[in-house]
């Protein structure tokens, strides 16, 4: 929920504002994912190791799309948060005044 409330945050600015935002994001994506390749390489119970690895195959994805997210506003192909090319993704939300997760 995290990645997807700082891309949607991106995607609702101005253009020049929202591809400045992006670049920003993307430092932060790194960093992200810096931080749980070290923590791969440390000594971990079997469950948190899987919790890990999984945020990684998760986070992979996310860097991926991200860039792609971030390629696509730079040519003017997603100009908003309602642009198709971000709708179609998986996103979910946390709706405070219901206490939950919306998809």
């Amino acid at each position: 929920m995290l990645w997807n409330n700082k891309v949607q945050d991106c995607l609702e600015r101005g253009q020049k504002e929202r591809v400045t935002e992006l670049e920003r994001k993307k430092k932060d994506i790194n960093q992200i994912m810096s931080d749980l390749s070290i923590m791969c390489l440390e000594d971990l119970d079997k469950l948190t190791r899987t919790k890990v690895e999984t945020l990684v195959t998760i986070h992979v994805h996310q860097r991926d799309l991200f860039g792609k997210i971030l390629e696509d506003a730079k040519q003017y192909k997603i100009r908003d948060a309602t642009d198709f090319d971000w709708v179609k993704n998986t996103r979910l939300y946390w709706k405070d005044d219901e206490g939950h997760v919306a998809v």
